[in-house]
């Protein structure tokens, strides 16, 4: 079994208002480990999003626990301090499922990526068994570059990684292509070199002829970085199949069935599994035929 990096524990969350009262999110247990693949899978309003964000810190559950495992300790992301908090955000990057809402049209693309590295104070703190890449970890041992010009040096390289140009750099996001954007949303994920990456609906907000592209470079980054863990939220169940290792059923809140990708898409124990995975291939082809529509 690979590194235990988080470990969420008796989950429990609603959202306020009377409309929401039927919805209640309860996970009791769930690990995920260094180099896996962990998809979260089930039919809209089943939680999937929820607790991806819970899981990322971003919204605090009604009870339980959330640690982020470190070398130095298991931390809980709602019970640190802020100082805390900012060093354990180091560990992991988010995608939304919608670039054109993560990233702010009148900024350069290279300020944009360039924003996790301030934040942490990096690359200071970076050296070659953190991960770096070693061209560059070598450049920065040699040359004594400035602290700007270290930065800007791995944020190219961390675009040129997915696939964009030092030209399109110095664009802003409207300047570029819906893909183009998911790019260097990844991008900005990756550039601290963190050991998780929450990925929510990555492929869903772009045309069909481009996720397979997004696919790509999600399943050659994870190849690259085979330490790098992601928790994957997706309706789409051949994404799934391509890049999880294990998949998570979650039906109203709850977690039905989890298991290793293939037992659960070739053959789910539960009848519950079985109906929210019919549920699930329904909705992708719908949107995979609306998607061909409108492309």
């Amino acid at each position: 079994m690979n590194e235990l990096l988080l470990k969420a524990r008796n989950l429990s969350f609603s959202y306020p208002g009377a409309a929401c009262r039927q919805f209640q999110l309860r996970v009791d247990h769930l690990d995920i480990h260094a180099g896996e693949t962990l998809a979260l899978c089930g039919p809209s309003g089943s939680g999937k999003s929820t607790l991806l964000s819970i899981l990322a810190g971003t919204t605090r559950p009604n009870s339980g626990e959330v640690h982020i495992v470190t070398r130095s300790g298991q931390f809980d992301v709602y019970k640190c301090g802020a100082s805390k908090w900012r060093e354990l955000r180091q560990e992991f990057g988010i995608v939304y499922q919608d670039p054109r809402e993560s990233l702010n049209d009148r900024r350069t693309v290279l300020d944009i990526v360039t924003d996790p590295l301030r934040i942490h104070c990096l690359p200071d703190k970076l050296s070659p068994t953190q991960g770096i890449l070693d061209g560059i970890a070598h450049w920065l041992q040699q040359t004594g570059p400035t602290r700007s010009q270290a930065r800007r040096e791995i944020v190219l390289d961390t675009l040129k990684r997915v696939g964009i140009t030092t030209e399109q750099a110095f664009r802003t996001p409207q300047r570029l292509s819906g893909g183009q954007r998911q790019r260097v949303a990844l991008a900005r994920a990756l550039v601290a070199r963190p050991r998780m990456l929450f990925l929510d609906e990555p492929t869903s907000a772009l045309d069909v002829s481009v996720q397979a592209s997004i696919t790509s470079l999600l399943k050659s980054v994870h190849d690259d970085e085979q330490q790098l863990a992601y928790v994957l939220v997706t309706h789409d169940l051949a994404l799934a199949r391509q890049l999880a290792d294990r998949i998570a059923i979650l039906d109203r809140g709850c977690i039905v069935e989890l298991d290793t990708s293939d037992r659960i898409l070739e053959s789910p124990s539960s009848m519950t599994a079985q109906q929210i995975l019919s549920i699930v291939r329904s909705t992708s082809h719908k949107l995979h035929r609306q998607n061909l529509n409108d492309s």
